[in-house]
């Protein structure tokens, strides 16, 4: 799945200054099985990919105090159709990197998330 990510025009997910350490989803480490483990592409990965848009919310801290509303994993996706859920919530930052937040619920499809599972 890392390798169908690339094919996707994704790159490493990388955590501190190395391109192999974050095993939060399948772009940060690269595992030497194809069909494992089962788990998601992270926050930043799944919006750059478009997927879950009906779910994304965005927000940005000089304009409002708090952002208030109910983040759940791509697992609860079907529930959350129809719902105020939301799937991936970007927190753009002017003059830094914007940062991107999604529930890294561990089960199902992700159920083998290798670090940071049901946070």
């Amino acid at each position: 799945m890392h390798e169908i990510g690339h094919n996707l025009g994704l790159h490493h997910a990388n955590e501190g200054s190395s391109a192999y350490e974050d095993q939060s989803g399948m772009m940060g480490y690269s595992y030497d099985v194809h069909d494992a483990p089962m788990m998601c592409f992270n926050a930043a990965k799944t919006w750059q990919l478009g997927w879950y848009s009906n779910k994304h919310a965005t927000y940005d801290p000089l304009v409002a105090p708090s952002w208030t509303g109910k983040l759940v994993g791509p697992t609860d996706y079907v529930e959350a159709d129809d719902s105020d859920y939301t799937i991936i919530l970007k927190i753009e930052r002017k003059h830094t990197t914007d940062l991107f937040l999604m529930f890294n619920r561990q089960e199902d499809f992700n159920s083998e998330t290798q670090e940071g599972g049901d946070k």
